[in-house]
């Protein structure tokens, strides 16, 4: 009774008694109990432990249910025909552990156990033992019917290093009141595993004292949902783990029979704090359904104040996800953290999944659940790095803008990806992956469509990257807008040009695979390369290529175009043999050197071809610069008139210019089309170590040197060289083919060994 002391001397702290009761009537703890080793009270009919109780012992197991003789001295803890229930109103104190199991469990008191176990448990059989990884807590049920009084209720207070809360199939678990647990310096383990519904409304503090870092909280019921409920695992070391619902994509929570949540409700009042509060990362937060998830709280994983990198958030479900919650993943000394939303499909639409008015935690999802419809204005809140991953599809109907410096966007889906409405980042690289096989089950014919401007650079930060991958199988990227980057752009899959389009970057922009389309592409990258590492228009890009990039431009295929011609502003290393060609008397203008890269093999072949044609022969070819003069080519060949009589064009017609000085230099031939006239305002030099050069009309307005192993000056009614200097070299054996007029103001003109004009 109350007032009333119970003292077991036991031999050592490990020793253990058991109390077992067979009447009807529960057990009553109304006064102070105490041990110095372990006790056990075990009675069917319910254990109470009244509120002015006080327990001091070094164990305790109160159980309402049978526990047989053979399996106590045995030293098993399992416990069948638990009906009654267990009640914990006073105080209990222990020093190893204090295990409840009844059909109901509830705690209104407070249960200390600095530096051990504490555990509530519900079920008809319950199995208490230790595991490789701590306390392992069994239950299970032999109806399908709902327990009558089936629960666990916490509202009490709990302090330990480890705390399962554990209920069978459909019996539900309350916690609220207080939850500590702690490991010295680090923080504990609370372990929440419910068969039925689980409601959150207290704190869970799993929280580092001082140097440590922050501890580990698993809750996992049938439905879960929070209100206004606080988990903490901050640590000054690093935050700590918290999962709710299930494990990184998906995976089950629990030692034995891993358990998942169908669906999980997270209301605006409930916080997750795992940030590092001095050095270390941020912890790693989970909340995961297989059904439907629907988060609208707030989530702290930052990293340390004076050295650590972000945390990481997944907010995911198998089937759909509604979320309206913050989350902060920042890193004032590191890096920046990444949130991650996995559901079946999304939408970035505004207004999203979510009404303001909807209170039911586990209302159906709307008319097409399959959809997960998230507010661009809670993505554009969120501090850190935004990962979107879609088994499926998923589109941007309305415009995305981070407001946070340097987070990226990161959007996979098994299908295609849509972008309808601008993304922008302020410096944070943007990536678009469709047909990804890490997403889910790639389709194999998933496309990125770009119908939005893209762009890295809002906020005036530098450094992000776009990036737009097709995984393997048929799909393309459709480029239908402009893509902007303060870093480097990467077409990393076919690219569908629509229209006239401008790509811009800060540094390398590559095409790592073909480019086609109709319509013009203006390339610029001022401080970066443009990399084009297969072919461009292999079925003809019907308008125009222009680049402008201060690090050059490379070429490993060919590139074909329409009469908008070609204009390479900049610098062009070649990585394969290379045909610059355009159709319909399209213009082709070289505006620097032209030079093999070295690899993959030291010798390339380039072919330049304005061809015209019977009804637009007019193709002209402008060199702004030495072609092969730093790395030689193997041959070059320039053609301006493909198919056409050159007898029936007139000479001003289908020309190649040279804008300055101009060197072309060749290990092997080099040919200047079959009649083409070529103007050079400058010297002229044209080199082949071992070939044979072959021109037509030339117009050299400084000197005019060819040197070859054999050279071809082809007529064109009539062809004529003109070197107004009279420095005119021809070196090697010369061939005049039908009458070619040599046109000097002074001397030397200095013909090899070969015909004369």
């Amino acid at each position: 009774g109350e007032g009333a002391t119970l003292r077991f001397e036991q031999p050592s702290a490990s020793s253990r008694v058991l109390n077992r009761v067979v009447g009807s009537d529960p057990s009553a703890i109304l006064g102070r109990l105490e041990a110095n080793g372990i006790v056990y009270i075990v009675n069917p009919a319910g254990v109470t432990f009244g509120p002015n109780s006080v327990v001091d012992v070094a164990g305790l197991i109160a159980a309402a249910g049978r526990l047989s003789t053979d399996d106590f001295t045995s030293g098993i803890d399992r416990f069948v025909d638990v009906t009654g229930s267990v009640r914990s109103e006073g105080r209990i104190d222990a020093s190893r552990f204090v295990h409840l199991v009844g059909r109901g469990v509830m705690n209104t008191g407070t249960i200390v156990v600095e530096g051990g176990v504490v555990s509530l448990t519900a079920g008809e059989r319950v199995y208490v033992r230790e595991g490789e990884r701590g306390l392992l807590v069994s239950t299970d049920r032999s109806t399908a019917e709902p327990p009558l009084g089936g629960a666990v209720v916490q509202s009490g207070e709990i302090a330990a290093t480890d705390v399962f809360v554990t209920a069978g199939d459909l019996y539900s678990i309350a916690l609220g009141g207080s939850v500590r647990a702690r490991r010295g310096c680090d923080g504990g383990r609370v372990s929440v595993l419910g068969g039925g519904d689980v409601s959150l409304d207290g704190t869970i503090d799993a929280s580092a004292a001082e140097a440590g870092t922050g501890g580990h909280v698993d809750v996992v019921g049938r439905r879960l949902s929070t209100r206004g409920a606080t988990i903490d695992v901050r640590g000054a070391r690093g935050g700590g783990v918290v999962r709710l619902g299930g494990g990184e994509r998906g995976m089950p929570i629990g030692d034995e029979i891993g358990r998942t949540s169908v669906r999980v409700f997270i209301d605006p009042a409930t916080e997750i704090l795992a940030s590092a509060t001095e050095q270390g990362p941020g912890g790693r937060v989970v909340i995961w359904s297989g059904e439907r998830t629907d988060f609208r709280g707030s989530i702290e994983s930052r990293g340390g104040t004076t050295i650590g990198d972000g945390g990481f958030v997944e907010v995911s479900s198998a089937g759909a996800l509604g979320f309206d919650g913050h989350v902060d993943t920042t890193a004032s000394r590191g890096v920046m953290g990444r949130l991650l939303l996995d559901p079946n499909r999304i939408e970035i639409v505004s207004g999203g999944a979510l009404g303001s008015g909807d209170v039911d935690e586990f209302a159906d999802p709307g008319s097409d659940p399959s959809v997960s419809r998230i507010d661009p204005a809670t993505l554009d809140a969120v501090g850190g790095d935004v990962t979107l991953e879609a088994t499926d599809s998923i589109v941007f109907t309305d415009a995305l803008s981070l407001s946070t410096d340097g987070a990226s966007v990161t959007a996979r889906a098994g299908g295609s990806i849509q972008v309808d409405a601008p993304i922008t980042t302020r410096g944070g690289t943007l990536t678009l992956i469709a047909n990804d096989g890490a997403s889910g089950s790639a389709t194999g014919s998933g496309s990125v469509g770009v119908s939005a401007t893209l762009a890295t650079d809002g906020g005036g930060v530098g450094g992000g990257d776009v990036v737009l991958i097709v995984d393997g199988g048929s799909g393309v990227v459709v480029l239908g807008a402009d893509v902007r980057s303060s870093g480097g752009i990467t077409f990393a899959a076919p690219v569908q040009l629509g229209g006239e389009r401008s790509v811009e970057a800060m540094g390398t922009v590559t095409f790592a695979s073909s480019l086609d389309g109709g319509g013009r592409l203006f390339v610029r990258a001022p401080s970066g390369e443009t990399i084009f590492a297969s072919t461009v228009g292999s079925t003809t890009l019907r308008d125009a290529l222009v680049t402008d990039a201060g690090g050059g431009t490379r070429f490993a295929g060919n590139v074909r175009v329409g009469s908008g011609g070609i204009d390479i502003r900049d610098a062009i290393r070649l990585d394969a043999d290379v045909t610059l060609a355009t159709l319909d008397g399209g213009p082709i203008r070289l505006g620097s050197t032209v030079d093999s890269s070295g690899a993959p093999r030291s010798l390339v072949l380039l072919t330049l071809d304005a061809a015209g044609t019977a009804i637009d022969p007019e193709g002209i070819i402008r060199l702004g610069g030495d072609i092969g003069a730093s790395s030689a080519l193997a041959s070059l060949s320039i053609q301006a008139e493909t198919g056409i009589d050159p007898r029936s064009v007139p000479a001003a017609v289908a020309t190649v210019i040279g804008e300055g000085s101009l060197r072309l230099v060749a290990i092997g031939d080099i040919s200047i089309g079959a009649g083409e006239k070529t103007t050079v305002l400058g010297d002229f030099e044209v080199s082949s170590a071992v070939g044979t050069v072959t021109v037509g009309d030339i117009v050299a307005l400084g000197s005019l040197e060819v040197s070859a192993t054999e050279i071809h000056v082809r007529r064109r009614a009539p062809a004529f060289v003109y070197d107004p200097t009279g420095r005119l070299f021809l070196d090697g054996g010369v061939e005049w083919i039908a009458g070619v007029s040599i046109l000097t103001n002074v001397a030397p003109v200095a013909i090899g060994v070969g015909a004369s004009p």
